[in-house]
C-alpha cells in the first residue's frame, strides 16, 4: 500500500537543500538592474520596449529555472523521503519480524516454563507421595515393632506378673463395676436416687449391700462442671456421707458422729481435671471437696428408724428433698452437656472384666483418676500397665495394646477371690486400714474389701465382723445354724448393729418370700428375757423362734456368709469384744 509522505519530511528536505536561488544568483543581467536605476525619462521608447522584452524573457527564463529547480528539489525530497519511508518500513518490518520472533521465543519459553512447572509439580507430588509412603512405612514398621514388642512382653508375662496386675487392678475393676452399674440403674450421672425402703435381693449392683440403712446415692460426673449437693438436716441417729471414685479410696467428709446433718448445708465437689474451676470459694457454699476421680459416688447412709413409722416417713421425705445442681446452674447459667462420652461395658461380675475388657477399662480409669507421683500404690499400678501400652492420657486403641490372655487373667482373678473369701476373719486384722482415704491404706487392705464387699466405711463409722462356725467348717444352706449372744456379748455400737446373711460367692442377699435378709434394730429383732438374742438361719422357722429373728434359706448347696455391722463402734471396747460364732443345729 502507497504511503502518504509526511509534510514534516518535505519541510525537512527543503531545509536540507538550502534556500532557493534568487534572480541575481541565477544570472540576471546587471545592466537591466542598472537600467532600472536610471531615470525613466531618459530612456527611449524602443530601448524601453527592448528592455521590457529582454526583462520579460529573462524573467520567464528565471521563472522556468526556478520552477525547474523547485521541481528538482521536490523530486529530490520525494526521493529522500521515499528512501526514509522505505528505510522506516524496512526497519518497522524488521522490528515486526524481530517482535514476532521474540513472541515466538516467549511462547516457546512459556511452554517450556509450563512443562518445567508441570514436571516440578509432578516431581513434588512424587516426592511427597514417596515421603508419605516412607512415613507410613516407618509408622507401620514402628507399629509392627511396637506391636511385636508388646506381644513379646505379653508372652513374657509370668504368673507372678499376671497376679500382680490382677491384685493392683482389682480395686479399680470392682469400683468401675459398682459406680457404673449404679449410674446405669439410676438413669445416668448427676442424678440422686433416694431409697424409700430397705434394699432387697434384687439389689445386684454391689456385693454385700446393707439392709439396715437407707441409701441416698448421688452419681457425679465432675469433668465439665463442679457439682453442688444441697443437703437437708436429718432426723436420724446415724447419717454419713461416703465419697469414692474408681480408685476405691474412701472419704467421709460428713457424719453425725462429727456433729453434721443438724442443719442444711451445701457441699461442692470437683477434681483436678474439672473444667474452669480450681477449688476457689463459692458464695453460699459451705464445703468444698476435691475428689480423686471424675466419676464418683457420693453415698449417704441414713438410719431409717424403721420401727417408728412416723419418723421413718419423715426421714424418707428429707432424703427426697436432696437437690443436685452444677456450679453453672447454681450461678444462674445453663447445664453443661455430659453425654459426650462412651463407657466401656461393665461386667456381670468382676471376673468378666478381667477376661473380656480389662485393658479398655483400665485405660478409661487411668484417664479419669488422679495419680500422685509420691504415692507408692499409684505408681506401682501405672508401672505395671505401662509395658502393656496403657498409660494415663492415651486413647484406648486395641491395636496398640498388648493382646493379653483374658482367660488366664480371669482364672487368676478367681483364684485371688477364693483366697480372700476363704479367710474372711482376716478383715478383723485389717480393720484399721480398710475403707480409708488415699495414703492411709495399703494394697492388701484395698484388695480384700474390693473382693469381699466394696465401698464400706472406715472403722470410726462402722466395723464389719464376720460370723464363722464354731467348728471352723464353712457354712452351707444344706445345714441350719443359730447365732447366740447374751446381753454382755452384744456389739458395742454407738448407733446400732445388725447381722445380714449373704451367699459367700457373690455377696448377695439370700432370696426369700418374706424379704428378710437381716436382723437388727431397723430390719426388726426381738431380744430375749435376759436382754440377749438368738438369731436362726434355717430353711424352716424353728418352733418358738420369733419371726423377727429368723433368716430363711433355701435347702440347696449354697455357701453362706453372715456378716455383722456395728455402726459408730466403741473402738476401745472393740479391742476385747469377740464376734459370736454360728452353731450348727442338729438335723
Amino acid at each position: 500500500m502507497a504511503r502518504k509522505i509526511p509534510v514534516f519530511l518535505l519541510v525537512w528536505c527543503a531545509i536540507a537543500l538550502g534556500p532557493l536561488p534568487t534572480l541575481a544568483q541565477e544570472g540576471a543581467p546587471k545592466h537591466a538592474i542598472a537600467e532600472s536605476d536610471e531615470p525613466k525619462g531618459q530612456a527611449s521608447d524602443q530601448s524601453a520596449q527592448e528592455a521590457i522584452e529582454e526583462a520579460k524573457e529573462t524573467t520567464d527564463e528565471a521563472i522556468e529555472a526556478a520552477k525547474q529547480t523547485i521541481l528538482e528539489a521536490i523530486a529530490r525530497a520525494k526521493e529522500i523521503a521515499s528512501s526514509i519511508v522505505e528505510t522506516e518500513k524496512e526497519v518497522t518490518e524488521r522490528a515486526l519480524d524481530k517482535a514476532k520472533e521474540a513472541t515466538g521465543i516467549l511462547d516457546k519459553a512459556s511452554e517450556a516454563a509450563r512443562e518445567v512447572l508441570d514436571k516440578a509439580k509432578q516431581a513434588t507430588e512424587e516426592v511427597l507421595q514417596k515421603a508419605k509412603e516412607a512415613a507410613q512405612s516407618s509408622t507401620d514398621v514402628a507399629e509392627k515393632d511396637s506391636s511385636a514388642a508388646v506381644k513379646d512382653r505379653q508372652v513374657q508375662l509370668t504368673n507372678a506378673d499376671v497376679e500382680n496386675l490382677v491384685e493392683r487392678s482389682y480395686q479399680y475393676v470392682a469400683m468401675y463395676n459398682v459406680n457404673n452399674k449404679f449410674a446405669l440403674k439410676q438413669g445416668g450421672w448427676n442424678i440422686c436416687d433416694p431409697d424409700t425402703e430397705l434394699k432387697d435381693h434384687t439389689m445386684r449392683e454391689i456385693a454385700r449391700p446393707n439392709n439396715d440403712t437407707l441409701y441416698l446415692a448421688c452419681m457425679l460426673d465432675l469433668r465439665t462442671d463442679p457439682v453442688i449437693l444441697e443437703i437437708p438436716a436429718f432426723d436420724s441417729k446415724y447419717v454419713s456421707l461416703m465419697v469414692t471414685g474408681y480408685d476405691h479410696y474412701v472419704n467421709i467428709p460428713m457424719a453425725t458422729r462429727l456433729g453434721d446433718f443438724r442443719k442444711p448445708e451445701k457441699i461442692l465437689f470437683y477434681t483436678a481435671r474439672t473444667e474452669g474451676y480450681s477449688g476457689e470459694p463459692v458464695e453460699g457454699v459451705d464445703r468444698i471437696f476435691e475428689a480423686t476421680g471424675d466419676f464418683v459416688s457420693a453415698v449417704f447412709r441414713v438410719m431409717p428408724h424403721a420401727n417408728d413409722p412416723e419418723r421413718f416417713k419423715r426421714i424418707v421425705e428429707q432424703m427426697q428433698s436432696m437437690k443436685l445442681v452444677t456450679l453453672s446452674e447454681y450461678r444462674g447459667g445453663e447445664t453443661k452437656p455430659i453425654d459426650d462420652i462412651t463407657f466401656p461395658p461393665v461386667g456381670k461380675t468382676d471376673a468378666d472384666i478381667f477376661e473380656n475388657n480389662l485393658l479398655e477399662v483400665m485405660q478409661f480409669v487411668f484417664n479419669h483418676t488422679t495419680f500422685d507421683s509420691d504415692n507408692q500404690m499409684d505408681q506401682a499400678v501405672l508401672a505395671a500397665y505401662k509395658p502393656l501400652g496403657v498409660e494415663p492420657g492415651k486413647p484406648y486403641d486395641a491395636s496398640q495394646v498388648a493382646k493379653i490372655d483374658g482367660k488366664r487373667f480371669r482364672e487368676t482373678a478367681e483364684r485371688v477371690q477364693r483366697k480372700w473369701l476363704g479367710s474372711l476373719t482376716a478383715l478383723d486384722d485389717l480393720r484399721p486400714r480398710i475403707f480409708q482415704p488415699k495414703g492411709q491404706t495399703d494394697i492388701e487392705a484395698v484388695l480384700a474389701v474390693s473382693i469381699i464387699g466394696p465401698i464400706g466405711v472406715p472403722q470410726e463409722e462402722a466395723v464389719y465382723p464376720q460370723v464363722v462356725t464354731m467348728d471352723g467348717e464353712p457354712m452351707n444352706a444344706m445345714k441350719d445354724y443359730v447365732i447366740r449372744m447374751t446381753k454382755d456379748e452384744l456389739p458395742p455400737a454407738g448407733a446400732f448393729w445388725s447381722v445380714t446373711l449373704y451367699d459367700l460367692d457373690q455377696g448377695f442377699f439370700i432370696p426369700n418370700d418374706r424379704k428378710k435378709y437381716s436382723v437388727g434394730e431397723n430390719a426388726s429383732m426381738k431380744m430375749n428375757e435376759d436382754g440377749g438374742i438368738e438369731i436362726y438361719i434355717a430353711a424352716e422357722k424353728p418352733d418358738g423362734v420369733p419371726e423377727e429373728n429368723w433368716l430363711p434359706i433355701e435347702r440347696k448347696d449354697i455357701a453362706l456368709s453372715p456378716q455383722m455391722r456395728i455402726y459408730v463402734p466403741d473402738l476401745e471396747k472393740m479391742k476385747t469384744w469377740k464376734a459370736p460364732k454360728a452353731e450348727k443345729l442338729p438335723q
